[in-house]
């Protein structure tokens, strides 16, 4: 008979109590594949939304500004077709306001950050979800669910007429010298809303990837083109403009768009596209029926005014010849002698030089000035008088605005020269849609009779008189007719020249310092576009198209933030060492129960080595039988781990998205984990064969006294239980001075340690020979029972009390809002548009609102990059999280003795820098990293950042990279889920975003902070002006961990229960292996009452004291942090919890102790 023979017929003959084993390994197994099983559903969950959003949705292509609509469809152009099979031109706003009347018409109802789509009928197209979807035409909407719920709208035909705003597209930066700062919105109203539909597929759309459902409206295309073609977009050529388009591939054609330089090589885009203007500049003179030409050239200029450096760099790499201009207005001209001068007069920067050779009034060749020398027109000399060598003073606006207030900077020349300057005998002619007819001359023009030196502003160079000049600041009270004059004879010819570098000295900003480029003429129009579009197309930076991948961008994200198989086998580690307790407990007792078959296999010559072998063999089976029914446990264990995320835990996750998802490599994993695990554990434990006698196992014995201490570590034990005390206080006094995650994981280490100390003097206790004189008879002989294996008492003891003390201890993790969480800020706002003014000063609030906030009121304004939500309460993974530009106001408002936020970690150096961790973020880097400070959370679970320092690389799907330095943690603030960087480095990162987006806001009490909000979120209604307690919200984000904990206590509620049972178990055993004993006390005398009442004693001492110990223990960690931390401990709860297990533990015993009762122990002792 061969070994596995042998064990597969053992393994028949003891099937009863191989299956308790068997039960053991099922659950064990059971929470493995559950757990993973939660992981697999939580990512397939997370990607079948991902898919269902997006349709057939491959790409996306955006624009930094407008392009014409009818040059991105694949019917028109093979290059596109090459790419992809569907092409959706649509206009697409991330930061819309949407409001109504409330349904009592009342008040308003306002929804901000809408996403606003024009799209076309043919959008839907692209739906995959199976909604029907209404056509849209005219002022209509469609709105989605999650849109109607913030407006309260409960279904179409109830629903009153919608206003949206949307950002106006401006050409010039807001926080440029001539950016407006006001009526920066479009505003459309009377909008019909005609369907409503369910938050699913394409109504749920959004660029940035969340569980959560993003409120949307969709609207006709045509009805954004009209409106923004009548006023923003009336400068383009065409008025069928969009800015993104929505694209989509089949399977053959998915790697053919992965290298976005070959793709935007091959679009079939213009340079207006680009918002590039290319126009040829010709002015010639007829004189005596002879032509002449005085100038001939392309000039390349932006429709943001100032060129790109990245586009600048593409022209000067493509045409090396090409000569850079640089306009700007300058606000006074003037003798330095004098008080008036010359007002809003265009000055250029460009080198004189062969290319350009200007002249002066007597025909001579100019000179180039030096860099503090300027040369004159004539009609200004004239009108200043000045002459050669005069001193000229020059005003002009700073380039870049701060917080939309205007900066006057002054500089004083040295006239070098007078060029000449030939008036018109038929001035400009201004005609409709801003078209100019040039000036007429009668005598030669010269050089300087070039108004194309300064590029087309609509608003500016399109206006009749000067007085029409769209500015954000007042000119007319300035002007003088003469002024009205030179604008009808010359527009925006410039009355100096300086030299390009003198222009990028005074005048350059973040922005650029190149207006325009000159290029002769003699190269063709079409040989220029396309030489400079593919090289805008090589040069990173300078292309206004931006290809985002969103499938595969957002299948990445759909992995998760948190690894939620992981998460559920850490929650439910109790719940797996119960069971692996609980087997190799139960095989303990089997095999001591069969230990004269295994004396008796030795007896007859078999090797130890091969009687193990069969041991293993047989348990194998057991391990695999208990596999299979741990696996169809495990579903069910997964499905109601997945209830519970979708209702007690949906906290965790925010929304109940989750489905069950059974996979198959999951089944595998864990059935073979299972098994592995359970063999192991009994191999552990079948290790005490080898130091059996024979004779002993024949006998029916298995001494497990080899497995104890010996007499010398005996000695060392009143030496180890005090050393884990002297630890305990050290570190309960260390802990006192920590904050934080580092005081609770101290006050937790010396919880550890008063417990192993407890049970290391529990199993001294139980070692120690002797009575107990307080005890009565039956109490005595229970706790001698006890004591016959002190060490498997201790181990039964020790799943208790470890179990108990984590369930208790971990409350004090529990969070809830602090000052330090929230700096003493009462609100958190957020606008859907940029803000340009200090809502701190009483100037500020006079222009913004008309009125005044309170006087305590303090408003800091951050710049806003928007992004993903970083925070714990998105569970798709972040890789362009939000970016927020704190002010220098900001971080040095924490100079003073003020609440401040909690910090968790900095690299600061200085004194200074520890007292006020945020000046760490004025830093400079020689590689040119960001210093960036994160929310502790959002770095570690999120970002996957653990510690201050490391270099953290975002690729932006607005084309840019940032390397950002992490410099410091915050630890549960307010500002989870963002980057904080400084105001400085914000704008060298993303220098065209302008404005505030983001405040915090607080009062010196909660009235005054509450009625600036109401002030704030009713004057800025346009501007989509929402804000949100900070305590609230604190409290929104601490929810989750504290979700988290709960779901910990419930899960090792269930480990402790299946322990307790396992206690039954053990117990049932005992009283089956001691039934002579029992037998032997029965005929001496003891009634079946006494014997049940001490079976029910050894069961209660063991749970009672492994509660007692856990919670003393837990008591000893938790207490200290409760005084002097942030604990918040729900000791009702706890105390329910306790109460119910002892209780059930109680129950269960009851069962050893009714087997007792229906056992003939007399027939015991026949036997």
């Amino acid at each position: 008979m061969n070994s596995w023979h042998l064990a597969i017929q053992s393994f028949k003959h003891y099937l009863p109590v191989n299956l308790a084993i068997a039960l053991g390994v099922a659950a064990a197994t059971a929470v493995l594949t559950g757990a993973l099983l939660v992981g697999d559903s939580m990512r397939t969950s997370l990607r079948d939304l991902t898919l269902d959003r997006l349709g057939e949705t491959d790409d996306l292509l955006i624009s930094r500004g407008f392009f014409d609509q009818s040059s991105m469809r694949p019917d028109n152009n093979q290059e596109l077709a090459a790419f992809w099979d569907q092409s959706v031109p649509a206009i697409l706003f991330n930061n819309g306001t949407v409001e109504t009347q409330d349904s009592s018409q009342s008040g308003i109802q306002r929804a901000a950050n809408v996403n606003v789509f024009g799209v076309p009928n043919e959008f839907w197209q692209l739906d995959t979800s199976g909604i029907s979807v209404n056509e849209l035409s005219g002022d209509t909407a469609i709105i989605n669910r999650a849109l109607a719920d913030q407006l309260g709208i409960a279904d179409s035909e109830s629903a009153s007429p919608v206003t949206l705003r949307i950002p106006k597209p401006t050409q010039l930066p807001a926080e440029s010298a001539l950016g407006a700062k006001r009526d920066l919105i479009e505003s459309l109203v009377g909008i019909e809303v005609v369907q409503i539909l369910p938050n699913e597929g394409l109504a749920g759309f959004s660029m940035h990837q969340s569980q959560l459902d993003s409120p949307n409206i969709f609207v006709p295309v045509q009805m954004l083109q009209d409106s923004l073609s009548r006023s923003a977009l009336r400068h383009k050529s065409s008025s069928e403009q969009v800015n993104v388009s929505f694209l989509g591939r089949t399977d053959a054609n998915r790697a053919a768009a992965a290298d976005f330089q070959n793709v935007l090589r091959e679009l079939p885009r213009t340079l207006e596209d680009e918002g590039i203007s290319l126009k040829r500049v010709t002015q010639t003179f007829e004189s005596d029926g002879q032509s002449a030409t005085v100038f001939d050239y392309w000039t390349l200029s932006s429709e943001q005014l100032v060129l790109l450096p990245a586009v600048v760099s593409a022209i000067e790499e493509t045409f090396p010849g090409a000569k850079p201009v640089f306009t700007y207005l300058a606000n006074d001209i003037r003798k330095s002698d004098s008080e008036s001068g010359i007002p809003f007069s265009m000055i250029a920067a460009i080198d004189i030089d062969d290319a350009f050779p200007l002249r002066d009034v007597d025909g001579q060749r100019i000179q180039p000035p030096s860099e503090d020398e300027i040369v004159i027109n004539e009609w200004a000399a004239n009108d200043i008088d000045v002459d050669v060598g005069d001193s000229l003073t020059i005003a002009w606006f700073d380039p870049e605005t701060t917080h939309g207030k205007q900066t006057k900077q002054e500089a004083t020349l040295v006239v070098s020269a007078i060029a000449a300057l030939t008036e018109p005998y038929e001035a400009f002619e201004v005609r409709r849609r801003g078209e100019v007819v040039p000036a007429k001359f009668d005598t030669a023009p010269t050089l300087a009779n070039d108004p194309n030196l300064t590029p087309e502003v609509p608003g500016v160079t399109d206006a009749e008189s000067i007085e029409n000049w769209d500015l954000p600041f007042e000119t007319a009270s300035k002007l003088r007719p003469s002024d009205d004059t030179y604008w009808e004879n010359h527009r925006t010819t410039p009355k100096a020249f300086v030299s390009f570098a003198t222009g990028q000295k005074l005048w350059s900003s973040r922005f650029g310092d190149v207006t325009s480029y000159r290029i002769p003429a003699k190269t063709e129009r079409s040989e220029i576009q396309t030489r400079l579009l593919s090289a805008i197309a090589e040069t990173k930076g300078a292309s206004g198209f931006e290809l985002i991948t969103l499938r595969q961008n957002a299948l990445t994200a759909s992995s998760g933030s948190t690894p939620f198989d992981v998460l559920f086998l850490a929650l439910s580690m109790f719940v797996i060492a119960s069971g692996l307790i609980l087997v190799s407990l139960l095989f303990r007792l089997t095999l001591q129960s069969r230990a004269s078959e295994v004396g008796l296999l030795q007896a007859v010559g078999l090797p130890a080595k091969r009687v193990s072998g069969i041991w293993i063999r047989e348990m194998l089976l057991v391990c695999i039988l208990g596999a299979v029914l741990g696996i169809l446990i495990g579903i069910g264990y997964a499905a109601a781990m997945i209830w519970g995320l979708k209702t007690w835990w949906v906290g965790a996750i925010s929304k109940p998205i989750i489905d069950l998802h059974i996979g198959p490599v999951s089944i595998l994993i864990g059935f073979v984990s299972g098994i592995l695990i359970c063999v192991g554990t009994i191999f552990w434990a079948l290790r005490s064969l080898r130091r059996q006698s024979v004779r002993g196992m024949l006998a029916g014995r298995i001494d497990e006294s080899a497995s104890l201490p010996n007499r010398k570590s005996k000695k060392w034990m009143p030496v180890a239980i005090v050393s884990m005390l002297v630890l305990a206080v050290i570190l309960s006094v260390l802990a006192i001075n920590l904050s934080g995650d580092a005081q609770a994981g101290s006050f937790m280490g010396s919880g550890f340690c008063v417990l192993a100390a407890m049970l290391m003097f529990v199993y001294s206790m139980l070692e120690r020979d002797g009575e107990s004189n307080s005890a009565t008879d039956l109490q005595q002989l229970a706790l001698m029972s006890l004591r016959r294996n002190p060490l498997r008492s201790t181990l039964t003891i020790g799943l208790v009390a470890v179990a108990s003390f984590l369930i208790a201890a971990v409350s004090s993790f529990r969070l809830t809002p602090t000052e330090q969480g929230t700096a003493g800020f009462d609100y958190v706002a957020q606008s859907s548009q940029p803000l340009f003014s200090n809502l701190s000063s009483a100037d500020g609030q006079t222009e913004l609102l008309d009125a005044t906030l309170p006087p305590s009121t303090r408003v800091f304004g951050f710049r806003f990059k928007p992004g993903e939500d970083a925070s714990c309460n998105n569970l798709y993974q972040s890789t362009q999280p939000r970016v927020l530009g704190a002010t220098q106001d900001f971080i040095d408002s924490f100079n003073a003795e003020v609440p401040a936020f909690a910090w968790g970690g900095s690299v600061a150096e200085s004194d200074a820098e520890s007292a006020n961790p945020w000046t760490m973020l004025n830093r400079s880097y020689d590689d040119g990293a960001i210093p960036v400070i994160i929310d502790k959370n959002t770095a570690n679970y999120s970002l996957k950042i653990f510690a201050p320092g490391g270099d953290y690389v975002v690729h932006f799907d607005t084309g840019e990279t940032v390397t950002f330095r992490v410099v410091g943690f915050l630890s549960n603030t307010i500002l989870q889920g963002s980057l904080l960087v400084s105001e400085d480095s914000f704008v060298r990162a993303f220098p065209y975003l302008g404005g505030s987006r983001y405040f915090l806001i607080d009062s010196e009490n909660e009235t005054d902070s509450a009625q600036a909000v109401a002030v704030l979120e009713q004057q800025l209604g346009d501007e989509g002006f929402d804000a949100r307690s900070a305590p609230r919200l604190l409290a929104n984000f601490m929810s989750v961990q504290n979700t988290y904990l709960s779901t910990f206590q419930s899960l090792g509620a269930l480990g402790l229960l299946l322990g307790t049972f396992g206690l039954a178990a053990v117990q049932i055993r005992n009283v089956l292996e001691r039934k002579r004993e029992l037998g032997l006390m029965r005929a001496v005398g003891f009634g079946k009452g006494r014997l049940a009442g001490m079976i029910l004693i050894e069961n209660g001492w063991l749970l009672g004291t492994g509660l007692v110990v856990g919670i003393l223990a837990a008591l000893c960690g938790t207490l200290p942090h409760y005084l002097f931390g942030d604990a918040s401990v729900p000791w009702v709860a706890l105390g329910g919890i306790f109460i119910a297990i002892f209780a059930i533990g109680i129950v269960a015993s009851l069962l050893a102790t009714r087997i007792l009762s229906q056992m003939n122990l007399l027939d015991s002792l026949k036997a």
